[in-house]
């Protein structure tokens, strides 16, 4: 027994390891970890590796979101925003950190290695004028460009959003929603109150009237103006009047 213990407690903790050959992805798929996935044997009882071969096995798998990958954007603004925790008061407003956890989570992904798939999804999403995004200094960005200024002035200026940090600081709703319209809002004539219209002027007269009494004169005089005057007296006494 002592000549074959040691060789038998080395083939236990093999097998017990080998025992582990089993991924459950978050949707139920279950694959089988193959052989060139690993461990060797004569590594196995040494450093633990199991973390690098695991992540060896997914990337062999495509089951990885590489770098530059995004997801589609009918996709993100239907199932992946609906589905975020919004800002807690602002319903339809989410922090893109709120997206990055809904991405994790959301069924029929691949895995997300970190939150350049995110990044890179939003701002597709922002060119195609599906959603809009607020950045914590008040400028809001959406596929025309950009809005900024404190309320009451805000306009409309050339901007293109290239990056946004994956954090609670930067927001981000539909194009459709309250806040989506409201953020890019733009006021008319910053810092000064609208003038009211100018009324447009009386039409025209459409012909000319000859009053031959004051009570005429004074019935079109509201409306008409005056082109001529000519007196007339039928007396020579009537004129001095």
């Amino acid at each position: 027994m002592q000549r074959i213990k040691p060789e038998l407690q080395k083939r236990f903790r093999i097998r017990t390891c080998r025992a582990f050959d089993r991924v459950v992805l978050p949707w139920g798929t279950v694959y089988s970890v193959e052989e060139q996935y690993q461990v060797p044997e004569d590594k196995m009882l040494q450093k633990a590796e199991g973390e690098a071969c695991l992540r060896r096995f997914l990337e062999g798998k495509g089951l990885f979101y590489e770098a530059g990958d995004a997801i589609d954007q009918g996709r993100f603004v239907k199932d992946i925003v609906p589905g975020t925790t919004p800002v807690p008061d602002m319903p339809q407003v989410y922090t893109t950190r709120a997206i990055h956890e809904r991405f994790l989570a959301a069924p029929g992904l691949r895995l997300i290695p970190d939150g350049s798939v995110v990044r890179r999804t939003a701002l597709k999403s922002l060119e195609k004028g599906r959603v809009v995004v607020r950045l914590p200094d008040g400028r809001s960005y959406d596929d025309r460009g950009c809005v900024e200024g404190p309320e009451g002035r805000r306009r409309r200026v050339t901007g293109e959003l290239t990056t946004l940090p994956v954090d609670d600081s930067v927001y981000l709703t539909l194009t459709d929603s309250t806040y989506g319209v409201e953020w890019v809002k733009e006021d008319a004539e910053p810092g000064k109150v609208p003038k009211p219209p100018v009324p447009p002027p009386p039409p025209p007269a459409t012909a000319r009237i000859t009053a031959s009494t004051w009570e005429k004169v004074l019935e079109h005089a509201a409306q008409r103006p005056l082109i001529s005057l000519e007196p007339s007296a039928t007396r020579p006494t009537g004129g001095e009047r």
